[in-house]
């Protein structure tokens, strides 16, 4: 019996192993919680501003919605949509800014003592900021609080270095050559928990609630909060720490400045049986490879603006009329959004053996291009999805 039972031991022993390298799932518990929040904010911003969400708590329709709309109900969701989308310009830039900072500090920091530092630290202000967000969606604590929510996370590094952290701790964790399908890994991780968490979190948000007066969307956060804790409590006592041993074995912040000063990484100080794999330089030269560098910068700056200017928009229009989406059909519409990191991943599986990663972006361009197309004409539920 003995016997049996230490071969059991042993046969775990590489699977705990494998588990203590993977920050899948912190990134699942992370898109988790993050789904079952974001829809309670845009909900509770859309209705404080003003305005009631399509479908209210108790199944009816509000008289601003669709064929029920009055010229004077138009104007105060006009009103409202205005309001709010004021609200969410401030609310993005203070969550951005906030997070600039302690990012670069935070990504210093992890190299230098812990890249358990990158994780364990994003999640606890999270952790924390949810408590000023409970507050404001349990017992109507005034809209305001939520820039105290966003700044707190952004001080603890936020989404970014939480997210650094998780492909840091990818990238290790797996041999030379196969980072790239570890990296996809994770965000298909992230895209199924953020996917799975939108579909509940309308029926979360009307059917559960709080005792103690309590009102909508209180069970959401503090679901959230579990979550979180969750993570870090993962990232705490399973995930194993990575801590380079040596200066020649670390890629720090600085040697990346040096990438995009002179096109190479800096080769001061690498010894022998450094980890560290240079970059050949292209046949152009440094010069070429900067420029590189800056169109890639440039590229990707542009696309994140669209993308994040439409969201942000997407959030309202779907509040309003002709739309008049409750929270249940919000948790679906933004779900189907997050099945862009399930097609994405299938994509890259099937095609990045026959296309170039040139290739690959212009088709991800592409298909979010056709979209918002599309997304111009929409005026019906059907279409919306389409």
């Amino acid at each position: 019996t003995c016997a049996r039972t230490l071969q059991h031991t042993h046969a775990q022993m590489p699977y705990m192993e494998a588990l203590g390298r993977s920050a899948e799932p912190v990134a699942f518990l992370s898109g988790l919680a993050s789904s079952l929040v974001d829809p309670t904010i845009l909900m509770l911003v859309y209705e404080r501003s003003g305005a009631t969400p399509g479908s209210r708590h108790d199944g009816t329709t509000h008289a601003a919605c669709g064929g029920n709309a009055t010229t004077q109900a138009a104007g105060s969701e006009d009103d409202a949509q205005k309001r709010a989308s004021q609200f969410f310009m401030f609310y993005n830039i203070a969550s951005s800014v906030s997070s600039m900072v302690p990012s670069l500090v935070m990504g210093q920091l992890g190299d230098l003592l812990s890249r358990r530092l990158l994780l364990v630290v994003p999640l606890l202000g999270t952790l924390l900021s949810q408590l000023l967000l409970l507050f404001v969606v349990g017992v109507s604590m005034p809209l305001q609080w939520l820039y105290g929510y966003v700044l707190v996370s952004g001080l603890a590094g936020g989404s970014s270095t939480l997210w650094a952290g998780a492909n840091a701790y990818a990238a290790q964790a797996v041999r030379h050559g196969r980072s790239s399908r570890r990296l996809m890994l994770l965000e298909l991780s992230f895209g199924l928990a953020a996917t799975l968490g939108s579909v509940i979190s309308g029926h979360i948000f009307v059917n559960f609630r709080l005792p103690l007066s309590f009102k909508h969307g209180s069970f959401s956060v503090l679901a959230a909060m579990f979550m979180y804790t969750l993570a870090i409590f993962y990232s705490l006592f399973v995930l194993k720490d990575f801590r380079p041993q040596t200066k020649a074995s670390r890629v720090t912040l600085k040697g990346v400045l040096h990438v995009y000063r002179f096109g190479m990484f800096k080769e001061d100080g690498l010894g022998q049986g450094s980890s560290v794999t240079l970059p050949i330089p292209p046949p152009g030269g440094p010069s070429d490879q900067r420029a590189v560098f800056a169109l890639l910068f440039t590229s990707a700056m542009l696309y994140q603006l669209v993308v994040r200017a439409f969201i942000d928009f997407l959030g309202l229009f779907m509040l309003r009329s002709p739309l008049c989406f409750g929270p249940d059909l919000v948790g679906y519409a933004t779900a189907i959004g997050c099945c862009i990191y399930i097609s994405s991943f299938l994509a890259n599986l099937m095609l990045s053996r026959c296309w170039t990663d040139q290739a690959l972006a212009m088709m991800g361009i592409a298909s979010f291009c056709a979209g918002t197309l599309v997304m111009t004409f929409v005026k019906t539920m059907p279409m919306f999805f389409l």
